[in-house]
């Protein structure tokens, strides 16, 4: 006779096979990581939480640093594109070494938190990359 699987937050029987896609999930010293990889884990019906077994969190872990790789390497892919720049430029205006940058371009390691969001700021906001320029200042003749 095999026991039925609990949920370990709230007790329930109530679990089901689900995707994770689309989900944010906390990830080093990141709040929140939205997965674009594929996952499926048992979800609590009732509470939401995941049961996941070991081989799962290191399959959970990989998905999500894959996904903190594929961002990066597309906002520094769209970065270099659109603004016409090189990596040396872009690591001027963002205060990070070439070397740095073409290792997170290459998807080779993650950068911490604050890193991953300069640079989706700089991506997302087209104005944004001209204002982070230290040569910059524009802002000067406005306040004049």
């Amino acid at each position: 006779m095999s026991k039925k699987i609990r949920c370990g937050e709230c007790g329930s029987h109530q679990l089901e096979e689900r995707e994770q896609i689309g989900k944010p999930f906390p990830f080093k010293d990141y709040p929140a990581v939205i997965l674009n990889r594929s996952f499926s884990a048992l979800e609590c019906r009732a509470c939401g939480n995941l049961v996941v077994n070991q081989k799962q969190v290191r399959d959970l872990d990989a998905a999500i640093e894959f996904t903190n790789k594929d961002d990066v390497v597309n906002f520094i892919t769209t970065l270099l594109a659109r603004e016409n720049t090189t990596i040396k430029e872009l690591g001027n205006t963002v205060g990070l070494s070439r070397e740095y940058l073409s290792k997170l371009k290459a998807g080779e390691t993650i950068p911490k938190f604050q890193t991953y969001n300069m640079l989706k700021v700089l991506f997302s906001d087209k104005n944004s990359f001209k204002l982070a320029n230290p040569k910059y200042d524009g802002f000067r003749k406005d306040i004049a």
